[in-house]
């Protein structure tokens, strides 16, 4: 995987996106997963699901450009994970518990960490796909925005119909107007399966179709979580409208006439 545009280096030659507003909420933590987690857990940080990228990319949607770019154009590991089965299943697990605990001396074997037995794949709860299902849904192909609504792991990823279907039109939209993509939302899973493991799910960035993936290695130098602060979690019910939010709201009282104007007008909040 390349590293992504738009970056700025610290003082300490680390890789840093601005991923905030004036209020420092995220925190990236850039490197290998299974040194990064520990790290993040032990500052104090919520590693982020995948549903929590996607929230996030909408938030920003037509606010503070180098925040919204941050989001958009890089890719997020998340604490989402896909266990593997040898026989060909899977599972999404959401908030997986495993997937905070792993670090430098887990048993990782071709970029995914081995579970011991095939019994501890049977005791994770999440929702399971089987190999027939998989062969239909995740066929490391972008997909065609019909495709992507109705896709069963994209479903389970956003773990809300409405978040689901709101982050694909955004998505699509977005990407044709950036880059002229028609297809996007490709699933792509690891092909190793010779003996039971699991790998976190990757939110890819919008100029790689900002696909679901379930193949990167654990182990890989350019892993990015990122963690959410502590101080966060106590203003989650005081939702901020996104730009689009407020527009799509406001749509019916307003006269078209002046539609131009209130956007500029309300751009100068998400400054």
């Amino acid at each position: 995987m390349k590293k992504e545009l738009k970056l700025t280096i610290t003082e300490e030659n680390k890789i840093s996106l601005q991923l905030n507003n004036p209020v420092a909420v995220y925190k990236e933590f850039y490197g290998k997963n299974i040194d990064k987690m520990p790290e993040l857990i032990a500052s104090g940080f919520t590693p982020m699901t995948f549903a929590d990228v996607m929230k996030r990319r909408l938030e920003v949607l037509g606010g503070n450009k180098d925040v919204a770019d941050a989001w958009w154009d890089n890719y997020f590991d998340t604490v989402n994970i896909v266990a593997y089965h040898p026989d060909g299943r899977i599972k999404i697990v959401l908030d997986s518990q495993l997937a905070k605990e792993i670090n430098p001396k887990s048993t990782v074997r071709n970029g995914s960490i081995v579970l011991p037995n095939t019994d501890a794949y049977e005791q994770l709860a999440g929702q399971e796909f089987t190999q027939k299902e998989i062969e239909k849904y995740a066929k490391s192909e972008s997909l065609t925005l019909k495709q992507a609504l109705s896709n069963p792991i994209w479903a389970a990823l956003a773990n809300d119909p409405k978040l689901h279907e709101e982050y694909a039109k955004a998505t699509f939209k977005e990407a044709k107007e950036k880059y002229g993509f028609n297809n996007n939302l490709g699933v792509y899973l690891s092909g190793f399966k010779e003996v039971p493991n699991f790998r976190l799910w990757l939110s890819s960035r919008l100029n790689y179709n900002s696909d679901a993936d379930g193949s990167n290695s654990l182990d890989y130098n350019y892993g990015r979580l990122v963690g959410v602060a502590p101080e966060a979690h106590g203003a989650e019910k005081i939702a901020m409208p996104t730009l689009e939010q407020i527009m799509n709201i406001s749509s019916k009282y307003v006269a078209p006439v002046n539609v131009d104007a209130l956007r500029k007008d309300l751009k100068g909040i998400y400054k």
